[in-house]
């Protein structure tokens, strides 16, 4: 089943473009609130999307011998939330 996504992740580029999530994320709390600071100037406050018709979700569980992982998907109706397609 093929399906074509229309939403733009533009922001998810600017973000690794600006290196900031390349630090340890073992900070203390005065470096994780630098961080966030640095952080803010991207954040999207207004909705940007266009009409949502579709959710997703995904899990994965990764077996204790790390040789096998299982993965699902789930794709839900919006605003119905009716199962429509499972993997």
């Amino acid at each position: 089943m093929t399906h074509r996504h229309n939403i733009r992740v533009t922001h998810q580029l600017r973000v690794r473009d600006c290196g900031l999530l390349q630090h340890r994320w073992n900070v203390t709390p005065a470096e994780a609130i630098e961080i966030q600071e640095q952080l803010r100037h991207l954040v999207i406050a207004e909705d940007r999307l266009p009409l949502l018709r579709r959710v997703g979700g995904v899990d994965v569980h990764f077996a204790r011998e790390g040789s096998r992982a299982l993965a699902s998907v789930a794709i839900l109706s919006f605003p119905e939330m009716r199962l429509r397609s499972r993997r």
